[in-house]
């Protein structure tokens, strides 16, 4: 999304050369390294102040999301779902560029039973990236710390609450589609086709036991995904 905006026109955080990927960092920051962060002091009010004091049209956030992350009529809010198991897929292929020990549902559970698990090349891979990581984004606060397999109806209905603030709920796998496309359109502006990108094929694959497996472990992510699809298509009827 931070190179449609970039193509489009808007007013960005960051440079294309930069890892910031649109997202503000300052008084806070809103990328992927402070997840886990407590994000409460975050206000609707203090984010609207500094897109202006900055001169900015788009941000983007890539951490759990709090309270002042979601700010209906200060902004058009706007989210990009990925399918569960590809998300999980397409991230054990970034974090091991070697074979894990086993891809079987068995070494995963065993490797998850112990908190922290795995080391890839480029870091840890811990439950939170397992275990309903949509969810426990949107749900926000706790939601990201509670242990392997604690999620609960309670956190879901959060993650769920906070889903039904956005303006334009989107999938990844929508994003170059007719739908998405004319929701952009009429909410933005946009004319940009989005081009894919660190596309191929990875040394991990999951089986289908292991798919099974993963899918029953994240079921309300992949309730959240379908819910996001839902709205998907009827945003895109009304307009």
């Amino acid at each position: 999304m931070c190179s449609m905006a970039r193509a489009a026109g808007e007013r960005v955080f960051g440079t294309a050369k930069d890892k910031h990927n649109c997202n503000y960092w300052g008084e806070w920051i809103d990328g992927w390294a402070r997840r886990g962060e407590d994000r409460s002091r975050i206000t609707c009010e203090n984010r609207l102040r500094v897109m202006k004091e900055h001169n900015k049209t788009w941000s983007q956030i890539e951490t759990q999301i709090g309270p002042g992350d979601v700010c209906p009529g200060d902004f058009i809010n706007i989210i990009v779902l990925r399918e569960p198991i590809s998300r999980l897929l397409s991230f054990m292929n970034y974090k091991f560029d070697g074979p894990l020990p086993s891809a079987s549902p068995e070494s995963i559970n065993a490797c998850l039973s112990q908190g922290i698990h795995c080391i890839g090349n480029n870091g840890v891979f811990n439950a939170q990236q397992l275990d309903n990581f949509i969810t426990r984004t949107l749900a926000g606060g706790s939601a990201w710390e509670v242990d392997y397999g604690g999620l609960n109806s309670t956190h879901f209905e959060a993650a769920k609450a906070r889903l039904s603030m956005y303006d334009i709920v989107l999938t990844l796998e929508s994003l170059n589609d007719a739908r998405a496309n004319k929701m952009l359109d009429a909410a933005l502006g946009w004319h940009v086709v989005m081009k894919p990108c660190n596309t191929g094929t990875g040394l991990y694959e999951f089986s289908a036991k292991s798919r099974e497996a993963l899918a029953g472990i994240n079921h309300y992510d992949l309730e959240l995904y379908q819910h996001a699809l839902e709205k998907l298509n009827i945003g895109a009827t009304k307009l």
